[in-house]
């Protein structure tokens, strides 16, 4: 596994499991905003020690904390951390997060920082019997605990909750999010303020009402609190898709759940992140679109008013002549309109890079509805107005 964190300076530092010592450690390498490593390779975890699942946040001063699953005590599993400066060394030694007696297992952590470097680790834990809860500890800048451990999840049974993500604001309020077995599977979350209060009770994310599966997410805030969640969903059993759902800062929705990505045939979209700035967002996820069975990289940059689209669908493979783009019907629309596209066959045979775009009458962009590796044929886009 490797991870990443990026602060506003554009300093940012890689986490990973790392065998050159014959077990897994976690290293770890920080770079500078022109990707210039600073010093060298470190190992995060104390040498007689097996680490796995690193995260990994960053301050603004370039400070930051690693966490992962530990296994020093005698084959339990524990959360530990390491504090760092921003020249990449140690602060002290490595620290246990969960503070039960027992010997139940602490895994799959995740963690979010703000600009003061205090900062908050979530995980997934068993104290509680059988079953998985997420829990969290807050910290100071000073790493010390603020507080004491606290369960997330609000469920009252004997469902599990599993893989937590986490992000934080500009002034401290955070919101966590995981994957919920109480109703089916779903996405919930829990928002919290800057004293790590929870605000409200426990949320459910994934807005549809049949049996649809939705796991993996991922969430990214903004300074000023909204946030987006980002997962995938099985809509089709054995292909997932990615789907969306952007957040007020109020913890209030922006539109609905909507797909990240274009549908198609045998297509499998798993593993999404999500990341933002105060203008775009930028999703990442495994894609099978090239080779069925095997996954590239894909990537979409969009716009925070971007509503995704309903669909993408092949509607003839046969071979274009010329690029076309024909008048959306219905026109005008409420609350949906299809776009229909061709893409022409050239000498080289392979695959082009399409981007959709719509603007309003001044000239402004308002939503990308397609922008990613199109194969020959027409090509049909749905877009819901909200």
């Amino acid at each position: 596994d490797v991870t990443v964190a990026l602060n506003d300076a554009g300093y940012f530092v890689l986490a990973w499991e790392d065998e050159r010592q014959g077990f897994r450690n976690i290293y770890y390498q920080l770079y500078d905003s022109n990707g210039n490593p600073i010093g060298t390779n470190g190992q995060a975890n104390d040498a007689y020690a097996v680490g796995l699942d690193p995260a990994i946040a960053i301050d603004d001063a370039g400070n930051f904390v690693i966490a992962w699953k530990d296994h020093r005590n005698s084959g339990d599993r524990d959360i530990f951390f390491q504090m760092f400066n921003s020249g990449g060394n140690k602060i002290g030694v490595n620290v246990k997060a969960n503070d039960d007696s027992g010997s139940a297992h602490q895994e799959a952590p995740s963690i979010a920082m703000n600009g003061s470097s205090n900062f908050v680790i979530a995980w997934q834990d068993r104290r509680g019997g059988g079953d998985t809860d997420i829990y969290l500890q807050s910290f100071n800048s000073n790493g010390n605990p603020i507080g004491s451990n606290r369960r997330v999840d609000d469920d009252a049974g004997n469902a599990s909750q599993y893989i937590s993500a986490i992000a934080m604001d500009g002034s401290g309020n955070f919101v966590v999010v995981w994957d919920d077995d109480r109703s089916g599977q779903h996405i919930y979350f829990q928002m919290f303020d800057n004293n790590g209060n929870a605000v409200g009770s426990n949320v459910k994310v994934s807005d549809d009402v049949g049996n649809t599966q939705h796991s993996w997410p991922s969430v990214s805030m903004k300074q000023n609190g909204d946030f987006i969640f980002t997962w995938m969903s099985y809509m089709d059993p054995n292909y997932p898709d990615v789907e969306a759902q952007r957040y007020f800062a109020n913890g209030n929705p922006n539109s609905g759940n909507y797909l990240v990505v274009a549908n198609g045939p045998n297509e499998i979209e798993a593993l999404p992140q999500v990341a933002v700035n105060p203008i775009q967002i930028a999703f990442a996820w495994n894609d099978s679109r090239r080779t069925v069975g095997r996954s590239d990289i894909f990537g979409k940059l969009v716009t925070w008013d971007w509503d995704g689209v309903t669909d993408v669908e092949i509607v003839d493979n046969n071979f274009p002549d010329e690029f076309s783009l024909s008048q959306n019907y219905p026109n005008p629309f409420n609350p949906s309109t299809k776009i229909k596209f061709t893409i022409p066959q050239d000498e080289s045979r392979e695959t082009k890079n399409v981007s959709l775009k719509v603007f309003d009458v001044l000239g402004n962009e308002v939503a990308t509805l397609v922008n990613e590796e199109k194969q020959v044929g027409e090509y049909e886009v749905c877009l819901l107005y909200t």
